[in-house]
Parts: structure tokens; sequence; C-alpha cells
């Protein structure tokens, strides 16, 4: 089984992760549907790879609706890590698909949108769905890559791809993002990863589920965003807490060194 076009626009799972995830399917069997398009997987490609190391025969489903880009986007855009670059690469690219003709039931030119609504969907400026959009035409495989995975950021790539194909891996190279420091894993964390499970969930529940089903999904949703809102708000005020007494610290540091001076000069 294949992995569908539309799903490969969105990043990889990095390795350490699909291996807990198939440990997971292993210990606890496979949670949410995979679902086909045409015999190729377009939502659930790193479950079903999951699947194949921890030797559990997948459950599969084939997407009956009418737009597999929207159903793609919905199942992915929650993905909490994604980066601004990421996103509107990934708007462009979503954009191209269902415009080239490559959806036998849409004609070349149906639904077309403009940079303005792809930046507004993306949550980026138009300047950066214009560079998106030049990588996409111009960049070379390596080039679309490092921005799908976050490696460089879409401004350096659109200049790099002003370069002749063969001259800009070595430009990669020098641009990508160093890695920074992995980062604390929160329960506000926690709650947007619950998220992003309950709207794959809610998707594939918009194929094959009850109402009932598509009512809980919803009502689960609604109670992490409130948690989430409660969340952001005691980390805001952690936040400022912590500044004013780094502050506070600072003036008693300065303090100190002045009471010190004086000592010193009697």
């Amino acid at each position: 089984m294949k992995q569908h076009a539309l799903s490969s626009i969105f990043p990889a799972l990095p390795d350490e992760e699909l291996q807990s995830l198939a440990a997971d399917i292993k210990a606890h069997g496979l949670h949410s549907t995979i679902v086909l398009y045409k015999g190729d997987v377009l939502d659930g490609w790193h479950r079903y790879q999951a699947c194949e190391i921890a030797k559990v025969n997948p459950r599969t489903i084939d997407y009956k609706g009418s737009d597999p880009v929207a159903f793609v986007r919905s199942a992915n855009w929650h993905r909490r890590h994604l980066s601004a670059s990421q996103r509107a690469f990934a708007q462009v690219q979503l954009s191209e698909w269902a415009t080239e003709g490559k959806r036998s039931d849409t004609p070349p030119n149906d639904g077309v949108k403009t940079e303005s609504e792809m930046a507004k969907e993306a949550g980026v400026g138009t300047k950066t769905i214009e560079r998106a959009k030049r990588v996409a035409k111009s960049g070379s495989k390596a080039l679309k890559k490092a921005v799908k995975d976050g490696k460089i950021t879409v401004d350096k790539a659109a200049e790099i791809a002003k370069l002749p194909i063969e001259e800009q891996a070595a430009a990669i190279k020098a641009a990508e993002i160093k890695t920074p420091p992995e980062p604390q894993y929160t329960p506000l964390d926690a709650a947007h990863d619950q998220i992003g499970e309950l709207q794959s969930a809610l998707a594939v529940a918009n194929i094959e589920g009850s109402e009932k089903d598509k009512d809980q999904a919803k009502d689960l949703i609604t109670t992490l965003r409130a948690e989430i809102k409660t969340l952001t708000e005691t980390l805001k005020a952690v936040t400022i807490s912590r500044d004013t007494l780094q502050n506070e610290l600072a003036a008693m540091k300065r303090h100190n060194i002045s009471l010190q001076k004086k000592l010193d000069k009697k």
C-alpha cells in the first residue's frame, strides 16, 4: 500500500515517534481507522507504517467524499508543531493538487484560490505564500523536502530557488535551521495533541460514524479547547510572575553591589 500524494504533503513522523506509536498499537491496538483513496493511504500513513512494524492488521475504510483536499487538510492542520513556513508550503501544494487536474472529478481551474485566500487559510502573509509558490515552482526536490520537514524557512528557500538546481544543495546545507533543544512536554501540549487526535477521529466519523459519535467528538474538542484556554492563561500568569521575580532579583543584586562598593570605601 502506498502513501497518497496529498498525505505526503505533510512532514513525516520522526523514527523515534513512529517506533513509539508502533509499540502503543502493539499493546493497545489501532484506535483510529486508516482512510484510503483510490487504493492509497489518504489519512493515517504513520498509523499504517506503525501497524506494519507492530505486525498488526490495519483497519481501513475508503474515502467516499468529494473533496479529498479538504479532508486531508482537516486531518493534518491541527499539528501544533507546524511552522508558518510549513503551513504556507503545505497550503500551496494542497491548492496546486486541487487545481492542476489531478482530481478526475474536478476541472483544472475549478475552485482556484487567490494568494490572499491561501494566506488567510494558512495563517500567514501573502508574501509568504508568494515565496512558497516560488519554491514549489523552481525548487529542487531536496529544497522542497527541507521546507516540508521544517529544516529551512520558506523565505530562505525562495532565495535558494532562484539558483540553478545543481547549486541549490550546497545553499540548503548552509541555510538549514539549527535544531533547538527539545522543549519540555507540558499539559498544554498534551491538550493540543488530544484535540489533534479527536479532529482526526471526527474526520473519520464524518465518513462512517453516527451522529452521536460526531456530537461526542465535537463536545470533547470543545472541552479541550476550554482547557487549553485555561492552561494558556495560567502559563501567561506564571510567565509574568517569573519575569517579575527575575526583575526583582536583578534589582536586589544591583542594590547589593552598590552597598558593597560603599562598604569598601569605608
